[in-house]
């Protein structure tokens, strides 16, 4: 069950980094706790990491709009993000 939990997350978390990948180019990869992300635009590099076991708490929206708000501290996403 939690495996299916975790991968349906992935598929999320695959999802909302796709829309963002539109306007940068991203890698994700999840390692043994976290998921790591990393954008990369122009010269810059940002890298946020989500813990595992919170992502399974969240729903599809609040995956979204918790990747939104860790890229928007790192200072990639400035503004709102439509």
């Amino acid at each position: 069950m939690t495996q299916t939990i975790i991968k349906n997350h992935e598929e999320v978390l695959n999802d909302v980094l796709n829309q963002l990948k539109e306007i940068n180019d991203f890698t994700c990869r999840k390692l043994e706790t976290f998921y790591e992300i990393v954008v990369k635009s122009g010269r810059d590099t940002y890298a946020i990491g989500i813990d595992c076991k919170v992502i399974e708490g969240y729903t599809e929206e609040g995956l979204k709009e918790a990747c939104i708000a860790k890229l928007k501290r790192v200072g990639w996403l400035k503004g709102t993000y439509a």
